[in-house]
């Protein structure tokens, strides 16, 4: 049986955030860092998807300091809920000999070695690019006022 060891890995992720709220809440500015930036080393983003709702009624966006991206949006009322999904998809080049791990192990009829899996695709919480840990900041930050108009 032959093995084929792939030079590529491609991966996706998806991440919902629903924040819910006892009152109606006014003047709602939300901050997101949920974007990394296109490419970091022999990583690179083919594909992203962002889904927030209620539409904002207003956003901007801007690059930190970090190369990511930074959207802020804003609600003038959100009555019941903020639901934010963002769908990211990516690959990168498998490292010589991380490829040669997974591909030996199949060819020997062995299991597979887990260095050859990456454990954390960038965008992740914590990941390379994406928001928390490593210099990308929280990943969403809500302001407003609950009850009434504020």
């Amino acid at each position: 049986m032959a093995c084929i060891v792939s030079t590529r890995c491609h991966w996706h992720t998806t991440n919902r955030f629903r924040y819910l709220y006892p009152a109606p809440v006014t003047r709602v500015v939300t901050r997101l860092r949920l974007l990394p930036r296109p490419q970091h080393g022999t990583q690179q983003v083919v594909h992203t998807q962002l889904h927030i709702d209620p539409h904002p009624r207003a956003a901007r966006s801007w690059a930190d300091r970090f190369g990511n991206c930074v959207l802020e949006v804003e609600h003038e009322r959100l009555p019941t809920h903020l639901e934010v999904a963002r769908h990211l998809e990516g690959d990168r080049a498998v490292e010589a000999g991380m490829a040669g791990g997974v591909g030996a192990a199949h060819a020997a009829g062995g299991e597979p070695a887990s260095e050859g899996v990456p454990a954390e695709p960038p965008g992740a919480v914590g990941g390379p690019g994406g928001g928390g840990g490593r210099g990308g900041g929280s990943v969403g930050e809500t302001v407003g006022d609950v009850g009434g108009n504020g």
